[in-house]
């Protein structure tokens, strides 16, 4: 985080002016419920999106910038999806909100001949994060 703060001060007015509640929102209080979650998934992935275009156009960013916002937010909502499915079942992805897993999954389509790269690539991110 430290090593980003340059970014973030210098990005700050343009997060502000472009991203937030005016383009994302409005922000509800977080919900620990299925479609509670679905919906913060929603707006966390406008937010990343919107910030990933700015902090792209600043000088002082690195591409690190970002991988740290989009990696705690990842972790974030893990733990809050670990609240929710319990220790037992958090690894059963496929039954967690859609936004939540291209959240935390990435580049995730449902087509059949995806199936056995999603399962890998979830499951790889997921046993990461949980260490």
């Amino acid at each position: 985080l430290i090593s980003h703060l340059k970014c973030y001060s210098n990005s700050s007015l343009n997060l502000k002016r472009n991203c937030g509640s005016l383009r994302c929102g409005p922000y509800n209080e977080l919900k620990l419920t299925f479609n509670g979650m679905e919906e913060r998934c929603k707006t966390l992935l406008c937010d990343l999106n919107c910030a990933q275009k700015v902090l792209n156009k600043e000088n002082k960013c690195k591409e690190g910038a970002i991988k740290y916002l989009i990696k705690y937010s990842q972790l974030q909502v893990f733990y809050w999806l670990k609240e929710i499915f319990g220790e037992e079942k958090i690894f059963n992805w496929k039954k967690w909100p859609k936004n939540c897993i291209k959240l935390i999954c990435g580049n995730f389509r449902r087509e059949e001949l995806n199936e056995e790269n999603n399962n890998k690539n979830c499951s790889n991110l997921i046993k990461e994060i949980n260490n």
